[in-house]
């Protein structure tokens, strides 16, 4: 957090798949609200995963979820890759992603607390990126 009070600031990360991505991260004063200013194009292309439905951007992979590529002109819609974290459920993964950007909908599958494997819907929404809805 010190870094990041002295200006834009470089951080690296490595995927679960071992690809190691680079990105600036800069504190910007908006209206009265602090927010962390992410340019994730810093040092590598990233691949388009569809149209935002917020704005019509483009949505990127980010470290913790698809983010339309607009967040610096204040877009905010993001799926969250840990979604169905809390139902127990995997990750959202890219291609989950993209069927969301291009469909508005797709189906998972989650283990119940029981051990017992439950399909469930997710949707696209506007406000909170994604909407999951249980059979």
């Amino acid at each position: 957090m010190r870094s990041l009070l002295k200006g834009p600031t470089k951080m690296d990360f490595k995927t679960s798949g071992g690809v190691e991505r680079i990105f600036t991260v800069e504190l910007k004063k908006v209206e009265d609200r602090w927010r962390a200013w992410v340019d994730f194009e810093a040092g590598s292309e990233l691949e388009v995963l569809g149209s935002c439905p917020v704005c019509g951007g483009d949505v990127v992979e980010s470290p913790l979820s698809f983010v339309c590529s607009r967040w610096d002109d204040g877009c905010e819609f993001a799926i969250f890759k840990n979604s169905l974290k809390r139902f127990g459920g995997k990750m959202l993964g890219k291609q989950k992603a993209r069927e969301l950007l291009e469909n508005g909908v797709t189906e998972a599958e989650i283990k119940g607390f029981d051990g017992s494997c439950r399909r469930v819907k997710i949707s696209l929404d506007n406000e909170f990126g994604c909407r999951v809805e249980f059979e």
